[in-house]
């Protein structure tokens, strides 16, 4: 009889179930609520949100999410990935490039925020989605989470973070990733559940290496004239 499967096969499987769920919604669903990729991801086990299925805050993947997307995301619940300005503009009518410019401060992305509750990200390459979804789900879960900890709680600094299970070391560092935004947020929490969307326009293979070519044409032509294309690295 064949023996049973290793964990960490298991856990390699649980990692490719849980790509290609968020893979085929995203290709075949239009708009997905982030809600329907909890269960994946509690199931993927990842070693950067270790507390996802328990109760208390795992403000480690809290932190990590929080620095790796805008400061805007604390007040949007559609998050819309596309490979082109070009492309929103084509199915959304929308030109992001008109909206606010906002940056994430650990990811270098090219995020837009209309004003309201909508962000549009420019997305690269299929691994910017297996980065950036992730990291939303795991946002929403310890938002959630959070808001939970807080419902019959004072918003006062000590018990707030006491609610949530925070050593003072990790309510420092979230201190100083949402700055004077703090308390705001912290009153958006106990208000609110999140409950994001997400949508993809577009975001083929051939959508990828159409975007890779033209990133890459300018670049050409500078070393073409430079007579630097068949130079040694």
């Amino acid at each position: 009889m064949e023996a049973p499967p290793t964990a960490g096969w298991s856990g390699k499987h649980a990692v490719e179930l849980y790509v290609r769920t968020y893979a085929t919604m995203l290709q075949s669903s239009g708009e997905i609520k982030v809600e329907s990729l909890v269960q994946a991801h509690l199931g993927m086990g990842s070693v950067l949100h270790p507390l996802a299925a328990q109760p208390q805050t795992d403000m480690g993947a809290l932190l990590y999410a929080v620095r790796r997307l805008p400061a805007a995301i604390n007040r949007c619940r559609r998050v819309i990935m596309g490979q082109s300005p070009q492309g929103f503009k084509a199915v959304l009518g929308a030109d992001i490039l008109s909206w606010e410019a906002v940056k994430a401060p650990a990811r270098r992305r090219r995020w837009y925020h209309d004003g309201k509750n909508t962000l549009a990200v420019l997305i690269a390459s299929a691994s910017d989605i297996d980065d950036l979804v992730p990291t939303l789900v795991a946002f929403q879960i310890e938002w959630n989470k959070l808001h939970r900890s807080l419902q019959d709680v004072d918003l006062s600094d000590d018990d707030a973070r006491h609610a949530a299970g925070a050593t003072p070391d990790d309510w420092r560092r979230l201190h100083d990733a949402w700055g004077e935004s703090f308390d705001a947020n912290l009153a958006a929490i106990k208000r609110d559940e999140s409950r994001i969307v997400l949508r993809l326009i577009g975001g083929s293979h051939l959508g990828f290496a159409r975007n890779a070519s033209r990133w890459w044409l300018p670049i050409a032509a500078a070393m073409d004239e430079l007579g630097a294309r068949d130079a040694p690295i």
